[in-house]
């Protein structure tokens, strides 16, 4: 028995081993794809308080961004930036520890199901290393597959436990809890009873037993059935979130289905080969099932289901674990339209029952060759198992670092699927952010021609315009855009920037931002443009709350505590615009306006001293900022008689600006100035 136990805690410590070996090149990758609009793009997140909006059917949607209900997902989001803040390496570790507990639960889990430990071991490592779980364990964004996973094969361990006696009440209780944690990380939890019962069957089976009677069986399902009512009464109910605009494959649900068997047979060479992997897969819709790729994909079908038959009869765990794969396929299966109708993260959670197929015929095979040839062929069937184990996390190890960052991977994509509007779109933001205005160009063009009423691209467009000063044409794209999607805070901020630099329209630019706050209430970028607007039109008190509003919303943003601080300044709120310059220069100590602004406060207030302390930190940011110079050398003189501090802070207005307009009198009074 103890050399059972210890051999268990060598293949747990190998799992992971082998899972932290393979994934411990991107703990330094950036935030991509929907990190942005999950958790950078989402300050509630920054504020603990805003917990309580997970609950709110109204709110959670125009909130969170999400397009599902997923509550433990945006409540681990909530935890990741309370620990981490935006530190990427922190959110991808945490990520992966949650991952290394999903494939230690694949290992455990077989191991109490019956498997032998070679089998449990080969299936876990398998599990592990599968390149297209590369996705799913890269993109924070993402964490509902992994969070679903973990809770699902959780609840199958309590149920397992159940079944083998002892405190079986409290171990049932367990996974009614984690099926229902499973169904608030993600819907495709669903198929859990059907799991369980594929799982029944199987174990019948292996003991040449009968199913329960039904009294017996309607108590063991009744439990599983009713949390599946009382979840989609809520998901469907309150929870259904805004009307989904995205239609089927093809147009409709018959074609989608006929469509369907050809991602099948892309799922299935995306697990037995996972060569040519891919963000965005284009799927073009098949006419009819004539088509060669459907014929390939119901080929699979029907080879899959006679598999499970088979392996239901000679082989039961087999079967079950065929039978998983193809029911956790079920719910993206497009019989209700998705975003993507085909992604390498849809195999995560089917791809635990084929690794636990693989895994047993693997041992199967070894205990086969060790019967035939002895220990040598047995060592040569070993020595392949760890060369597919070895070869697989190498390729993993080295598809993570396509998703080093939005520009990599976007690059890769594009080059994988030119003729994907979204992968040129997300190229065409990435070399936004980057400052690559003409290659941005380029790539948005390129998805107006693949899509022309495309929302975000003309949107990217006007921001390509605008950062061009062609404020007419950047004006043009942003109405473009709003006209396609109307409720797009962004673009609402930013068709009032265009308007306000071209100088027309304030009222329009007001309204738009106030439409905006009204979508994304901490949208800091439009409080602070409102407050700008509004301390130009004289209404200090609305811009101070604007600003207020802005530094709730972004408490690491400096220039919104700087703008608050010129705000109260003005209000004669002294203490509050001291607090708020101070959190400025805390946030940014190296700039000279958030001192020189301190500075010009104390000034205002005669504090002189620390006037002069604030105006020297100022110049020794910028030695060239000539008013600080001036007012150092009039206070020096003024307030301290300090002729030769004062003289040479004037002589550097002079050096500066030789045609300051203060520079007669500036010299009327260095040459009235004592020498020392």
């Amino acid at each position: 028995m103890l050399l059972i136990n210890r051999r268990r805690v060598l293949g747990f410590g190998l799992l992971v081993f082998l899972a932290w070996a393979t994934y411990a090149g991107s703990l330094g990758n950036d935030f991509v794809w929907d990190d942005t609009g999950y958790i950078l793009d989402t300050p509630e997140l920054r504020h603990p308080e805003n917990v309580r909006l997970i609950i709110d059917p109204e709110l959670y949607f125009s909130r969170f961004q999400e397009g599902s209900w997923r509550p433990l997902v945006t409540l681990s989001h909530f935890f990741a930036v309370g620990l981490f803040r935006y530190w990427a390496p922190g959110h991808n570790a945490l990520d992966l520890f949650l991952y290394t507990l999903v494939v230690l639960l694949v290992f455990g889990l077989a191991l109490q199901m019956g498997m032998r430990g070679r089998a449990a071991l080969i299936a876990a490592a398998l599990f592990a290393v599968h390149p297209v779980h590369v996705e799913s364990v890269m993109v924070s964004g993402l964490r509902s597959d992994v969070l679903c996973a973990l809770f699902l094969l959780s609840a199958f361990l309590c149920i397992i436990k159940a079944d083998q006696g002892g405190r079986a009440g409290a171990w049932w209780a367990g996974a009614i809890g984690l099926y229902a944690l499973g169904l608030l990380s993600k819907e495709e939890a669903l198929v859990f009873p059907f799991l369980v019962l594929a799982y029944d069957g199987a174990i019948a089976r292996q003991r040449k037993a009968p199913l329960e009677p039904m009294k017996v069986f309607g108590r063991r399902y009744g439990a599983l059935l009713a949390v599946t009512g009382v979840y989609a009464v809520l998901r469907f109910g309150p929870y259904a979130g805004p009307p989904h605009s995205t239609g089927y494959v093809g147009g409709s649900l018959a074609s989608a289905m006929i469509t369907m068997p050809g991602i099948l047979a892309q799922y299935a060479r995306l697990l037995l080969f996972p060569l040519r992997l891919n963000a965005d897969y284009l799927v073009r819709p098949i006419e009819n099932l004539a088509e060669p790729q459907a014929l390939a994909g119901l080929a699979v079908l029907v080879i899959a289901v006679y598999a499970i038959v088979l392996g239901y009869r000679k082989k039961p765990l087999v079967g079950f674990g065929l039978a998983w794969l193809l029911i956790t396929l079920l719910p993206v299966a497009n019989l209700v339209p998705l975003d993507n109708p085909m992604a390498e993260r849809y195999l995560f959670i089917p791809s635990i029952g084929f690794c636990w197929a693989v895994g047993l015929l693997a041992s199967d095979g070894l205990e086969g060759a060790a019967a035939r040839g002895g220990s040598l062929q047995a060592t040569i069937v070993w020595g392949a198992i760890g060369l597919l184990i070895l070869t697989l996390g190498l390729r993993t190890a080295v598809r993570t670092r396509v998703w080093k960052d939005e520009l990599t991977l976007w690059r890769a994509t594009v080059a994988a699927s030119p003729e994907s509007s979204r992968a040129h779109l997300n190229l065409g933001a990435a070399l936004i952010s980057k400052g690559r205005w003409e290659e941005a160009r380029e790539e948005i063009e390129k998805v107006l021609d693949l899509e022309p009423d495309s929302a975000e691209a003309l949107h990217n467009l006007g921001l390509i315009e605008a950062r061009d000063t062609h404020w007419i044409n950047a004006e043009a794209a942003y109405r473009r855009s709003l006209l396609l999607q109307p409720d797009a805070p962004p673009t609402l901020y930013n068709l009032a920037r265009a308007l306000l630099a071209q100088g027309k329209a304030s009222d329009e630019a007001e309204w738009l931002l106030a439409q905006a706050v009204s979508i994304k209430p901490l949208f800091t970028d439009a409080h602070l443009l409102m407050g700008n607007m509004l301390m130009d039109k004289g209404k200090t008190e609305e811009a101070t709350k604007a600003y207020r509003v802005a530094t709730a919303a972004d408490p690491e943003r400096a220039g919104a505590f700087s703008s608050l601080g010129n705000a109260e300044r003005a209000l004669g709120n002294f203490e509050a615009s001291e607090a708020a310059y101070r959190r400025a220069i805390e946030l940014q100590p190296a700039s000279a306006e958030y001192h020189f602004n301190l500075a010009s406060l104390y000034g205002q207030q005669r504090r002189y001293r620390e006037t002069v302390e604030e105006l020297e930190r100022t110049v020794g940011i910028d030695p060239s900022m000539t008013v600080a110079h001036k007012n150092l050398g009039l206070l020096y003189w003024k307030t301290m008689r300090d002729a030769v501090r004062a003289r040479r802070h004037l002589k550097r207005v002079l050096d500066l600006a030789p045609n300051h307009p203060e520079a007669p009198a500036i010299r009327r009074l260095l040459g009235n100035l004592p020498d020392s």
